[in-house]
């Protein structure tokens, strides 16, 4: 029998560990049906085309009847490659949100300074996740980290190392692949199944809510990381 793509990404966390137990407290808005925003977009993506390739030039010498007198070795020019410039830890990190929140929620964004870093849509469904666990997003401050992924191996080291950027007062919930990857150089699947600390502060980990509005199936692994970390903020630690 043929699997669709979901059972094979379902069928993969299986196999990392993940566990699909049902809590016996529901959750809201898992049982909620959340659109999926990007629907029309899948269908309408265009594949990239390739570059085209220059041709190579051949330069073809007429030989003449005279000794043949050994080529000049052709003058390569080089050009020197300057390594990109480290941008400073404002550049790369900003917040927003209540000054003295307990919980700071550091999320990965492609948005620009200011501008939150949830659609919509996901937005909607994240404040539901937070009511969930006794959360209002006003009670919250945001620590967003500026296209995480494109960090260089010293703007990632630069992040990690500045803790006082994120606090050290506030309970982290760290929120998707982008957060958890820059931070603790783990997949967001091999982190939830462990302690993690972050300059010497346990955190919590979420699967981002933009992932939940286009795989609803996984609300319920999210439901568990939200109880965990429920757990860690009411100072009843405990890892499934």
């Amino acid at each position: 029998m043929q699997l669709n793509p979901l059972q094979v990404v379902l069928s993969d966390m299986h196999h990392a560990g993940v566990s699909d137990a049902v809590t016996d407290n529901p959750f809201d808005f898992f049982t909620q049906k959340i659109e999926n925003p990007f629907a029309g977009d899948m269908a309408s993506a265009q594949p990239a085309m390739a570059a085209p390739v220059a041709a190579t030039q051949m330069v073809e010498r007429t030989e003449q009847s005279q000794p043949q007198q050994p080529a000049a070795t052709p003058k390569v020019q080089t050009k020197t490659e300057t390594a990109p410039k480290t941008r400073d830890v404002a550049d790369l990190v900003w917040r927003f949100g209540a000054k003295d929140a307990t919980v700071e929620v550091v999320i990965s964004s492609y948005a620009q300074k200011g501008v939150h870093p949830l659609s919509v849509q996901a937005k909607s469904l994240f404040e539901k996740m937070l009511a969930a666990i006794g959360l209002a997003e006003d009670q919250v401050a945001y620590v967003v980290l500026a296209n995480a992924d494109k960090f260089s191996s010293a703007e990632k080291a630069l992040v990690q190392h500045y803790g006082s950027a994120l606090g050290q007062a506030s309970q982290k919930l760290f929120v998707g692949e982008g957060a958890v990857k820059c931070l603790l150089d783990k997949t967001l699947i091999r982190a939830r199944l462990a302690e993690n600390e972050f300059h010497g502060q346990k955190v919590g980990m979420v699967m981002h809510p933009e992932s939940l509005l286009t795989q609803p199936a996984l609300k319920k692994m999210a439901w568990q990381d939200l109880l965990s970390f429920q757990n860690l903020i009411s100072g009843n630690v405990h890892y499934d």
